[in-house]
């Protein structure tokens, strides 16, 4: 071992704060996952990062190798003490199959393969030496890593993956990264029913003002208390055993962030519903249909309307015959409750598969707070899941044709079942965001002769599975009887804007959208739009920008098309409900915006501290989700007013069914069917 791999080892060995630890991680499972100092190459040949130990400090970096498939920023520093390190800076799309495949070969001494894979993108800063294996330098491969993980066995992993062969993937570092997602999964599903949980013994009754403020209060110390904890998890394991446990602290940290999030609002449904049964609104409106539809299923009669999604009403009757003796309401009511506070885990796991934990947080859960609904949560859940499976799935088709014809059918047929799952459960997005995926995958698919077979293959057992379990369904949906004529106040409104969600209850609200600033177009709604513009000039070609935009642009046409046509049919289509996921969209691309301009910073000088700059960002993450989860959790209090504050008092006024009123009911006055004033705000359409 040359003296700069000797430097770069015992610098991994006296490792002396967490943030020095490699972290690069293949978000769909199949590629590598290093931790260790930077490691200088054998005397055998691959050229590697020399550093003299005598005080000299050098830093060698490898920025982009994007090779047309979606690069991703690294930075590889090495200092004085040979310590070497990623920020999570540099892990905006820690998928990128083309540094595991560098990382396999040069591991493997094999320059000129590593060469071609970071198609020659290396760039040296400071002290490097850099000879053949330039490639090699630039990944710091060939070192020993703290975990045991040989770069030469991850590229067996990713290799192992992509032959199709499962159990190579397995056996090759699979069942540490499914070990690893899992604990992950364990500490946001936590966090989630902590909240959920302490909120039972919030004792306020929840149809006064002031102990709905009490309310959110104690509900915002526990948040609060919790998410302090975990900050001091993080930096406890900073300094526990040289930081070891540091990368593992910070993946739990994240999910426990996500859950805590989502838990909040679920607590504030528990506290909305205080002292009833009921779920939100009673059995009035689309919960009394789906208590209805579900009860049907329990009875063994099925589904009386086939055109809503049967998997979220079989689920349903499921859940009332497993805890509820078959009653759906109650069913209802734990599935509101639940739905709502496992959002944030939700999005939060399915972004891990393209990002790495904080941005996983950052990108896909705090905007998800935008369009999170308690009130049928299904839909939020499958739009905001939907958005990350899409990106997985360009990502996926830019390299079937370098894949063997197994890898090719097998994954084929579990993206269509995964499709399919979600179609079955809400179908909306689905069907918004189907233009905007096939084009995203027109644009970024390498193509060649050798590999558009392998794409079309790809694509068509893709389709066949999802004909195969969806087909029957999407027969009815687009049956002539399947007409939706709601016209909520949404219809009315400016189709153009999308920006805020106010509700898609009837009647008057006022001047809507809010005055803005430029051209009646709100500060708000500018910075959106200018987030777009910079994700995709600092994301151009990578996957995570272009299928976001591609979704967002053809959701954009199909809400034009359909409004466009609500004159001449008299019918709305559900297009209002596309700007909850136009709006999720163009916040993630900001979001991933800061990403990408985070990344491209991580090329610049180092930054003094990397447990401070996730402690900084985790706290104002914290304050964001806490401010955001009080908000929403407070627009669900009940209230006898026009917005969904109705749909809690509904179910305050509603007689339980021994007979006896809500125990916080005003005035201890309840009736059959609760308060029904909100009926009184209903109207038809205004030209038809």
């Amino acid at each position: 071992m040359g003296g700069g791999g000797t430097a770069g080892a015992d610098g991994a060995a006296q490792t002396a704060e967490a943030g020095a630890a490699l972290e690069s991680e293949a978000g769909d499972g199949n590629g590598a996952k290093t931790r260790g100092g930077a490691a200088g190459a054998e005397a055998g040949g691959a050229a590697g990062a020399v550093l003299a130990s005598s005080g000299a400090a050098g830093t060698v970096r490898a920025a982009g190798a994007e090779e047309g498939a979606g690069g991703t920023a690294c930075a590889v520093q090495a200092s004085a003490g040979g310590m070497g390190s990623i920020d999570d800076a540099a892990e905006i799309e820690p998928e990128d199959t083309v540094r595991g495949k560098a990382a396999g070969a040069a591991a493997e001494g094999n320059a000129e393969e590593a060469r071609r894979s970071t198609a020659g993108a290396v760039r040296g800063v400071g002290l490097a030496s850099v000879a053949g294996g330039a490639a090699a330098s630039a990944v710091g491969a060939a070192g020993g890593g703290a975990e045991g993980g040989s770069a030469a066995g991850r590229g067996r992993e990713r290799r192992g993956a992509e032959d199709g062969g499962l159990a190579g993937w397995w056996a090759g570092g699979g069942r540490r990264r499914v070990g690893g997602w899992g604990g992950e999964a364990c500490a946001a599903v936590m966090g989630a029913g902590v909240m959920v949980i302490a909120a039972r013994f919030i004792d306020v009754d929840p149809v006064e003002r002031t102990g709905q403020v009490s309310a959110l209060a104690a509900l915002q110390v526990r948040f609060s208390v919790l998410g302090l904890v975990l900050l001091g998890v993080l930096m406890g394991a900073h300094r526990w055993r040289g930081g070891r446990a540091y990368g593992a602290a910070k993946r739990v940290v994240c999910a426990g962030f996500a859950g805590l999030a989502s838990g909040f609002l679920g607590g504030g449904i528990v506290v909305a519903l205080r002292g009833t049964p009921w779920p939100l609104f009673g059995l009035s409106g689309d919960t009394g249909r789906l208590v209805q539809w579900s009860e049907s299923i329990v009875h063994g009669h099925g589904s009386p309307n086939p055109t809503y999604p049967p998997l979220t009403l079989h689920a349903l009757a499921w859940w009332a015959q497993l805890f509820h003796n078959g009653n759906t309401a109650s069913a209802f009511r734990d599935m509101q409750i639940g739905g709502a506070a496992l959002t944030g885990p939700a999005a939060y796991l399915a972004w891990r598969f393209v990002l790495s934990p904080v941005w996983a947080l950052v990108v896909g859960v705090v905007p998800a707070y935008a369009i999170i609904d308690p009130y049928k949560p299904y839909g939020a859940v499958v739009m905001i899941v939907l958005l990350p499976l899409f990106v997985v799935s360009v990502r996926h088709t830019m390299r079937v044709g370098d894949m063997a014809w197994r890898g090719v059918l097998v994954s084929a047929g579990l993206f269509g079942l995964l499709y399919s799952v979600l179609f079955l459960t809400y179908p909306g997005s689905s069907l918004w965001s189907a233009p905007g995926l096939v084009a995203a995958v027109l644009l970024l698919f390498p193509w060649g002769k050798a590999r558009v077979g392998k794409l079309l293959a790809f694509i068509g057992v893709t389709v066949a599975v999802f004909g195969v379990l969806c087909g029957w369904y999407i027969n009815d949906l687009i049956g002539p009887g399947n007409v939706d004529r709601a016209y909520g106040f949404d219809a009315y409104t400016d189709p153009a804007f999308f920006s805020m969600w106010r509700t898609d209850m009837p009647g008057d609200v006022g001047q809507w959208p809010p005055p803005g600033e430029l051209a009646g177009v709100g500060l708000f709604s500018v910075l959106t739009f200018a987030g777009l513009g910079v994700a995709l000039w600092l994301g151009w070609r990578r996957p995570l920008a272009v299928t976001v935009a591609c979704v967002f642009i053809g959701t954009w046409l199909w809400r034009m098309e359909v409004a466009s046509r609500m004159w001449a049919t008299g019918t709305v289509q559900l297009w209002p409900r596309t700007g909850n996921q136009l709006l999720y969209c163009i916040l993630v691309l900001g979001a991933a915006a800061t990403a990408f301009a985070a990344s491209r910073l991580a090329s610049g000088p180092p930054v003094p501290s990397r447990l401070g700059a996730h402690v900084g960002v985790l706290a104002a993450v914290l304050l964001v989700l806490g401010s955001a989860a009080s908000s929403v959790s407070d627009y669900w209090m009940p209230a006898k007013t026009n917005s969904y504050k109705i749909l809690a008092y509904v179910s305050q006024t509603m007689r339980k069914p021994d007979g006896t009123c809500p125990k916080y009911a005003p005035n201890h006055e309840c009736s059959a069917t609760g308060d029904q004033s909100w009926m009184n705000n209903f109207a038809g359409p205004r030209n038809h």
